[in-house]
């Protein structure tokens, strides 16, 4: 009969033999093969140490590169705006800073920008009670989300651009909470101040939005409808399902009755994407049109500086 004690005394039999197998083999290697484990041990940590040292110096390389664009970037954009006006509409979502630096480099350019307008994630209208609230603002009837977005942006886009129109969409909108107004530089304005400055727009979406591509796309056909000269700006950012650069700047690029109406721009989060947008907004001026950075369907990665 099979015990217990059979199996027990059978484990650690089998454990003893294994331990002796270990003593026995390990005073068997051969040393030299000792010795060049411990060379290729020796030549991986090395290679480790060159690896990292050159990592750091092309970090540093880098940031100086970062720093000398950051520094000429003024330069660069210095009066090619010649005092026009740009009004830039940002979905929320998108990073700030980056946004704010674009606004300060069409200043430096010598473009009337005061400020950035906000289209908060309201703007959606994802449900009844935000589509009531939007009628209620304008004035108008509660209708399906897309007829009554476009009716506010059109409202919204003729405000910007100075033009007749019901009411004061600037300051409904901003008192509804479906758009927020911020300044950029050190004059205080305010929302008003957006009034007919938007001869361009800017229009900046991203994988960071919380309207999401496809409302990017529907704003940009009512600028083409509203006859604004346009540039749709990326601000590309890390995302955990890793968003490929250029993804919200191709749909626009893919569409036949966008890619020939409005200008793109694939990197704002780079200091070159904002010199591209600023560029971009010069040429505008004179009809021509372009896609600009590093994403799919982009043409170069910047446009020429206008000729003085």
């Amino acid at each position: 009969m099979v015990t217990f004690r059979f199996y027990l005394v059978s484990l650690v039999a089998v454990f003893l033999a294994l331990a002796m197998g270990v003593v026995v083999g390990s005073t068997l290697i051969d040393r030299a093969i000792v010795d060049r484990l411990d060379r290729s041990v020796e030549s991986v940590s090395d290679r480790l140490d060159r690896q990292q040292d050159e990592n750091a110096e092309l970090r540093e390389e880098l940031q100086e590169l970062r720093e000398y664009a950051d520094g000429t970037a003024p330069a660069v954009v210095d009066g090619t705006l010649d005092g026009g006006a740009v009004a830039v509409v940002a979905e929320r979502g998108v990073q700030p800073d980056v946004v704010e630096s674009a606004v300060s480099l069409l200043q430096q350019a010598d473009g009337t920008a005061p400020g950035i307008l906000w289209l908060e994630p309201g703007w959606a209208l994802a449900d009844e009670a935000e589509r009531t609230r939007m009628a209620e603002a304008l004035d108008v009837p509660v209708t399906g989300p897309g007829r009554l977005r476009d009716r506010a942006w059109s409202r919204l886009v003729t405000a910007l651009g100075g033009g007749s129109v019901q009411g004061d969409p600037l300051q409904e909108l901003v008192d509804s909470g479906f758009v927020t107004y911020q300044d950029v530089g050190e004059v205080e304005t305010g929302v008003d101040a957006l009034a007919g400055a938007g001869e361009q727009v800017v229009l900046v979406g991203g994988p960071g939005s919380q309207l999401g591509p496809d409302l990017t796309l529907a704003l940009g056909r009512g600028l083409v409808r509203a006859g604004v000269p346009a540039v749709v700006a990326e601000a590309w950012q890390e995302q955990d399902d890793e968003i490929a650069r250029g993804t919200v700047a191709g749909l626009v690029r893919d569409q036949d009755d966008l890619s020939d109406a409005v200008s793109t721009v694939d990197d704002l989060d780079l200091v070159q994407g904002r010199v591209a947008a600023t560029l971009a907004l010069a040429d505008l001026r004179t009809g021509v049109r372009g896609h600009y950075g590093y994403g799919p369907g982009a043409d170069r990665p910047a446009p020429e500086r206008p000729a003085p």
